[in-house]
């Protein structure tokens, strides 16, 4: 694994501060993600933009609350937007980049 600064990125091409080179065909758009600190049940890690279920049943989207600085959960309840901090059993579902439609479905 690399960290931002440790990439080049072009069009189809990723190039590595150690002069790897990794050919992506086909991709237009690349998008990197921050790794948050912290892992859902199953040990998967969690990044900026990933959705995630509550042991609850509730649905929400890892943020970056600015105000807060720091990374949290915006849960969409009744038509309100929650912000919570609690990491505690939490299933990841996908992400808001390929998998939109989980939130569209459970909101």
């Amino acid at each position: 694994m690399y960290s931002w600064e440790q990439l080049h990125i072009e069009k189809g091409l990723v190039v590595t501060s150690d002069g790897g080179r990794h050919y992506v065909d086909g991709v237009t758009d690349l998008v990197l993600m921050q790794f948050v600190g912290q892992s859902d049940t199953s040990g998967t890690d969690l990044y900026d933009g990933d959705i995630v279920q509550t042991e609850l049943g509730n649905v929400g989207e890892i943020v970056w609350a600015h105000g807060h600085a720091g990374f949290y959960i915006k849960l969409h309840n009744d038509g309100k937007t929650i912000l919570t901090n609690n990491w505690l059993r939490l299933t990841k579902l996908g992400n808001i980049y390929q998998h939109q439609e989980l939130l569209k479905e459970r909101n």
